[in-house]
């Protein structure tokens, strides 16, 4: 199914997409990541939560390709925190993105149905730190991609939750 998906989002033109799978479904994401260029693992700041993605570490890193996980909902000031983490992340045999998405209230009232639809942090509050995080971690992937433009047109494909 998800090479019929591929197919088709490339027949209609994508230079891009992006696939976000359920954290247990082993099937899909394998398929993922066979068929990726780029894997991310978003993660909170803690070894906990990182030591508990030791099913996924092996999928994405036997994939062979490039894996990192980067930090979400972690403390706006918490270095330390986002040092340790980098350091189990490492120890488990990933790659850390230099930038990560802190706990910030516009990450939680842009998913929140009631706050006028669903709506992405830089359309709430495009000057907002928030929004500087997404356009950072963006302008990471993009080079990461070697991909021209920083408005690059974005088809989306998968299980968005």
């Amino acid at each position: 199914m998800l090479a019929r998906t591929l197919e088709k989002a490339q027949s209609a033109g994508a230079a891009l997409v992006i696939i976000d799978t359920p954290l247990l479904a082993q099937a899909e994401a394998r398929a993922a990541a066979q068929s990726a260029d780029l894997i991310l693992i978003p993660r909170r700041p803690r070894p906990f939560d990182l030591y508990a993605i030791r099913t996924t570490a092996g999928l994405a890193l036997d994939s062979g390709k490039p894996v990192f996980v980067v930090f979400n909902a972690g403390p706006p000031r918490g270095t330390t925190a986002y040092i340790e983490a980098a350091e189990v992340a490492t120890m488990i045999g990933f790659q850390v993105t230099p930038m990560h998405l802190t706990e910030r209230a516009a990450f939680h009232v842009a998913t929140h149905v009631a706050t006028r639809g669903r709506r992405v942090a830089q359309e709430m509050e495009p000057d907002g730190k928030a929004a500087g995080e997404m356009a950072a971690l963006w302008d990471w992937i993009r080079n990461q991609l070697k991909l021209q433009s920083r408005n690059h047109r974005i088809k989306m494909a998968g299980n968005h939750k």
